[in-house]
C-alpha cells in the first residue's frame, strides 16, 4: 500500500510545528554528496523564508556548521519559502542517519538538494 504525502498549503499552519529537514549537498562534480538532517520547530514562515529552530544536539550542529553556514548562536536554519518542499510526516519514530538521533512524531518532513553555484555564473 502506498502512503500519500499531502503538501502544506499555508505558512501559518507550519509555525510552531516540528519538522525534519534532509539536505543533500552536491560537490562540484555533482556526483558525490554530503547528507545530513536537522530537526526542530518552525519559528517563522512567510513568503520570504522558513526558519527552523534546530533541536539537534550541539555536537551534531558543530559538525554540520564546519561545512555549511549555520547560525549556531541562535540555532536557526533558514529554508527557502517553498511550501511545495514540505510534506506531512507519517506518524512514528525517525532515525536520523547522519547523527543517529531519533525524532519522535514530527509533524512535517522536507528534503532538499543543494547544488554548488557554477563558477562561470558568478
Amino acid at each position: 500500500m502506498w502512503k500519500i504525502y499531502h503538501r502544506v498549503k499555508t505558512y501559518k499552519y507550519i509555525v510552531g510545528k516540528r519538522i525534519i529537514v534532509c539536505l543533500s549537498c552536491l560537490e562540484e562534480n555533482e556526483y558525490s554528496q554530503i547528507q545530513f538532517q536537522i530537526y526542530g520547530r518552525v519559528v517563522k514562515a512567510d513568503e520570504h523564508s522558513i526558519i527552523v529552530y534546530m533541536e539537534n544536539n550541539d555536537d551534531v550542529l558543530k559538525s554540520i556548521a564546519s561545512n555549511f553556514q549555520i547560525d549556531l548562536v541562535n540555532k536557526e536554519f533558514v529554508l527557502p519559502p517553498l511550501l511545495s518542499g514540505i510534506s506531512y510526516a507519517v506518524e512514528g519514530e525517525y532515525h536520523l542517519k547522519y547523527s543517529n538521533e531519533i525524532v519522535h512524531k514530527p509533524d512535517f518532513v522536507s528534503s532538499w538538494t543543494i547544488k554548488p553555484i557554477a563558477k562561470n555564473s558568478v
